[in-house]
């Protein structure tokens, strides 16, 4: 069933880009023309500008996402994520401090 594996290519993203930081691999998941308008002003919608957020992310924080449950339909995934992370190092000027936190979130695709 496509929707099945639609659903196992995100998980597979998810585990091999974000969790491994295995980042040369994003080419084998997003393609040339890829576009992310989630990512903040200044960073690139596109490829180059979601590595940066993850390298950015990955010094400042060591991060785990955890897919809770995904749901796919025709060409669509969402899946709901909980991403725990721990405040490693400086994130927009302010220092380290440690602490813990998990963000939630639902991102499609």
């Amino acid at each position: 069933m496509q929707t099945s594996k639609n659903r196992q290519i995100v998980s597979d993203y998810i585990e091999t880009v974000w969790n491994k930081l295995e980042l040369t691999s994003i080419k084998k998941f997003l393609s040339d023309d890829y576009q992310d308008y989630s990512l903040i002003p200044g960073v690139p919608p596109d490829r180059n500008g979601l590595l940066l957020w993850i390298q950015n992310t990955s010094e400042a924080f060591d991060h785990s996402t955890i897919i809770e449950s995904a749901v796919a339909e025709d060409d669509y995934v969402a899946v709901r994520i909980s991403f725990k992370i721990t405040h490693k190092g400086t994130w927009r000027n302010i220092p380290s401090t440690g602490r813990e936190a998990i963000v939630k979130g639902i991102p499609f695709f």
